[in-house]
């Protein structure tokens, strides 16, 4: 009796009750068994307490599954300081399919946030959520004209089968088909069998009366990797192309070093927002980075769509008039061309370095190859993981910006030839043999 008396006193976690349990105790162990006995167990019991206090000691009821969700990201928040900046940590939570992402909670937050300017972000593990009833979810894309999107394909298909809701899923041909993607939008819009639209924009501001119409006849929205700059935007899963043009920027610098340099930037479709956030981000990079006396010349920006075909002839029309640069940046697609371009002409190019702005499986082949030097990833699949988690959440009857972040995306790790062994193919982009599907409506 003594015995379990006093196992049931150690279980107690705040030392005030462990006293006043103590005192208890102590009072029925003083009638029973004598005062040698008590003073043995309040010593016993007080040691305990020291050591829980001052030596760390665990305990499984520290922290209780679901309990007090803004404790638990700021507890995040101060644990993982480097996350952003540490790839080694980034790879570690890829590989065990643990995530860290950036969060906001406030809109304006999220609108307004740069490198550097990390007011309102949370850094938190991501939580995945199950759906409450069988959801149709409307998907929307631009293309599968690169592999970036049929990456994006795949985790969205692939974690739609993992959480048991359906899809339906419509591309268009291109970053110039804004009346077919509005088309299909509302095609959407109007089947009363979809309960939500993840939406991958060609624009981010051509569709926000329409963004505003549907969410407010109680359709939400959830943007995709390309941002939307709609008030009425249900949720955001996105990363910063700032960010991503900046860590960019970034290894262009380190891997100059202090030379004078002449870059050719390629940043992709001006229309779709991303391109001129990258370009900024990068040009911010070199200007806060380059060394005092080192003189960066960034050639104005060749916008274009990202299909192969049109970065093809800016990449021939540019550098069959111009040898002299020692670095081309660009998005994945006019990387991918100007490989190949180059790839004919060693001689004439042989001192030009590649960097890509983001990461897609064939740059991912580049990289390994030897080249392109490096490309910052913003995890194409976990994004969509993160923006079907956001539907289900809103469907089931959650609230962005309290009950889960309002705008969320991974860290971004930079992918060079130096770490990329350590980086897994089929984390990044999934099954090397995987054929785009558009819907998936079975069980």
């Amino acid at each position: 009796m003594t015995i379990k008396v006093i196992l049931q006193v150690i279980s107690i976690e705040s030392l005030k009750v462990r006293m006043c349990f103590a005192t208890k105790v102590g009072k029925y162990i003083n009638r029973k068994l004598g005062l040698s006995i008590l003073i043995t167990s309040v010593v016993f019991i007080l040691g305990l307490a020291y050591i829980k206090n001052h030596k760390n000691i665990g305990s499984n009821d520290i922290v209780r599954k679901e309990k007090e969700e803004y404790v638990e990201r700021e507890r995040v928040s101060k644990s993982i300081t480097t996350v952003e900046t540490n790839d080694d940590r980034i790879l570690t939570q890829i590989g065990k399919k643990k995530l860290i992402v950036n969060s906001y909670y406030n809109i304006d937050a999220a609108s307004n946030s740069k490198e550097g300017d990390m007011r309102g972000v949370v850094k938190e593990k991501w939580r995945h959520i199950k759906p409450k009833k069988e959801y149709t979810i409307g998907v929307l894309l631009p293309h599968f004209e690169d592999q970036y999107w049929v990456s994006a394909n795949y985790g969205i298909i692939n974690y739609a089968k993992e959480l048991g809701v359906k899809v339906k899923l419509y591309a268009v041909g291109g970053y110039i088909e804004f009346g077919n993607q509005k088309e299909e939008l509302m095609d959407l819009a109007e089947d009363d069998k979809i309960d939500g639209i993840v939406f991958a924009t060609l624009d981010n501001t051509k569709f926000n009366s329409d963004v505003e119409n549907i969410v407010h006849n109680d359709k939400p929205i959830v943007a995709l990797v390309n941002d939307i700059n709609s008030p009425d935007i249900s949720a955001k899963a996105i990363v910063s192309y700032y960010d991503m043009g900046y860590k960019a920027g970034e290894y262009v610098v380190e891997d100059s070093a202090g030379k004078d340099i002449k870059i050719a930037f390629f940043p992709g479709p001006k229309e779709s927002g991303w391109a001129s956030d990258t370009l900024n981000g990068f040009k911010d990079a070199v200007s806060r980075l380059k060394t005092n006396d080192q003189k960066i010349d960034i050639s104005n920006p060749f916008y274009g769509d990202t299909r192969p075909d049109v970065q093809r002839l800016h990449i021939t029309s540019v550098l069959e008039n111009n040898d002299d640069y020692d670095y081309l940046v660009g998005c994945a697609p006019a990387v991918i061309e100007a490989e190949k371009f180059i790839s004919k002409r060693k001689e004439k190019f042989k001192n030009i370095r590649i960097v890509s702005t983001y990461m897609t499986s064939d740059v991912f082949n580049l990289i390994k190859k030897g080249a392109v030097l490096a490309s910052p990833s913003d995890q194409t699949i976990q994004q969509c993981r993160i923006a079907l988690d956001m539907i289900v959440r809103i469907l089931n009857g959650e609230k962005a910006g309290v009950d889960f972040p309002f705008q969320s995306g991974p860290c971004v790790p930079i992918i060079s030839r130096d770490n990329i062994s350590r980086f897994k193919y089929e984390d990044l982009f999934g099954s090397k043999e995987y054929i785009p599907v558009l819907n998936h409506m079975d069980k």
